[in-house]
């Protein structure tokens, strides 16, 4: 039998209405229906809608939604996504952020519930740095590691100028 787990996936900003109008849109909404999701809800969170899934039963996690297709989709679609799990047998807790044009970071949690930094990504994030610089990207990624989906949103709204 394989790991099962609780795991969710985001997507935002969400506008139903707008979706509904392409036929891309469309197509996307239908492949939400039809995915059977235990939970949607819409939430509102930094000023911005997204839509929450979630499925309490998924086999190994987040591979459901990347079997699926459902990321690569939605940023088609220029949508935001968050997807996690609550990790299972011999993973931990993690969780992937992407925009609508690439993946933003990948963070894992502890026992403790704690965002860890493996020695791969540490070791990428401060190859280039002095130690003033590597203090902090930890902090950077660590702070980062705790944001919704909504203020990832908001945060590069903010990065481009926009409100």
């Amino acid at each position: 039998m394989s790991d099962r787990t609780t795991a969710w996936i985001q997507f935002g900003p969400w506008d139903a209405e707008r979706l509904a109008s392409t036929e891309d849109g469309c197509t996307f909404l239908k492949l939400l229906e039809e995915f059977g999701f235990d939970e949607q809800e819409v939430v509102h969170e930094s000023d911005t809608d997204t839509l929450q899934c979630d499925v309490h039963e998924a086999q190994y996690g987040t591979c459901v939604f990347d079997e699926a297709g459902l990321v690569g989709r939605a940023q088609h679609l220029g949508l935001w996504c968050l997807q996690g799990d609550e990790g299972c047998g011999n993973w931990d807790w993690h969780y992937a952020v992407f925009s609508p044009v690439k993946r933003m970071d990948t963070y894992t949690c502890g026992a403790e519930g704690r965002v860890l930094l493996e020695q791969e990504r540490f070791d990428a994030l401060v190859s280039h740095l002095d130690d003033a610089g590597v203090v902090a990207a930890i902090r950077k990624y660590f702070t980062e590691g705790s944001k919704t989906l909504g203020e990832w949103i908001s945060a590069e709204g903010e990065r481009q100028g926009r409100s």
